[in-house]
């Protein structure tokens, strides 16, 4: 059930991304690869265990 949340919510960041970016004029396959790098960092930090920071 939260990954399923958490993909609608990527899907929705993503097309809101999209139509800011291109009403100003920048491309959007750039803006998209840069949103999917960044919810994917985002996803890793999620799922990664709290400690492996903290060492």
């Amino acid at each position: 059930m939260r990954v399923r949340l958490c993909a609608c919510a990527g899907y929705a960041f993503r097309a809101g991304f999209f139509m800011n970016f291109s009403y100003y004029g920048v491309s959007p396959d750039a803006v998209c690869n840069a949103a999917r790098e960044k919810w994917f960092v985002f996803l890793r930090a999620e799922n990664a265990p709290q400690r492996s920071r903290a060492d």
